[in-house]
């Protein structure tokens, strides 16, 4: 069975009690999971944060994935920690070709960027994204189109990124979420200061932060999802190959 850090069993098992405690008053059929952890390698070293999962909460037809990708999740890391057996869905790599995934052009998109990330930040011989990222959103409640920042409650996933320590060891920090964050919140959540933002254009911001205690680089850009031009994935990826050190 795969280990996994402390930080990131005890993010799982807080985020399990907080989900319990949750549904006790809320409806498993509607009410999305403020405690969503993600899906990925909890032991890979990049952290892609998106803008929210693009489900319905309200279509009939996509009902079991907005059960399987938002209200189970805590408890579906829950289970694999404890006994390494999986629930109907698998937040490690999801769908696996079985199901339809719900994530659409951006999972293109992260699996682009994933191609051109060298050998030194991949975890796993296999390339596929879910392999070598973790992915989590910042907005906790699913949607098909993205709602805005003025139209969404954000400040207690913001406490909730910061003040879970898995969240902030990643060695790379990728925040794919357009204007959902500002540049000091970035800097309070992880802990960095803003260093560039010479290459950024017109609907394609491109603003790097480093860590001034530790060895942590966090990219702030646009949702990776269509229209994503190889110019800025080129930028994405050179920044990450360049920031790697040698051993």
């Amino acid at each position: 069975m795969e280990k996994y850090s402390k930080e990131f069993e005890d993010l799982v098992q807080l985020a399990a009690e907080k989900s319990e405690e949750f549904y006790k008053s809320n409806s498993k059929e509607t009410s999305p999971n403020p405690y969503y952890i993600g899906k990925g390698n909890p032991n890979a070293k990049i952290l892609v944060i998106g803008k929210e999962l693009a489900i319905d909460p309200f279509d009939t037809e996509t009902k079991h994935i907005f059960k399987q990708e938002s209200v189970e999740n805590p408890l579906q890391w829950k289970n694999i920690i404890e006994s390494g057996q999986l629930l109907d869905f698998n937040p490690l790599f999801p769908y696996d070709n079985k199901y339809k995934k719900s994530g659409g052009s951006t999972w293109n998109q992260y699996q682009r960027l994933c191609n051109l990330i060298s050998a030194e930040m991949h975890v796993n011989e296999n390339n596929h994204f879910f392999h070598n990222f973790f992915i989590t959103e910042l907005n906790t409640i699913p949607s098909k189109n993205s709602p805005g920042i003025s139209n969404i409650e954000i400040g207690p996933r913001l406490d909730f990124l910061k003040n879970n320590k898995f969240y902030q060891n990643f060695d790379v920090i990728i925040v794919a979420a357009g204007g959902y964050l500002h540049v000091h919140q970035i800097e309070d959540i992880f802990d960095v200061q803003e260093v560039d933002r010479s290459q950024s254009m017109r609907g394609n911001k491109f603003i790097t932060f480093k860590g001034s205690n530790t060895n942590k680089l966090v990219i702030s850009t646009r949702q990776l999802s269509t229209s994503v031009s190889a110019e800025l994935m080129n930028k994405i990826a050179n920044q990450i190959n360049s920031w790697v050190q040698p051993e």
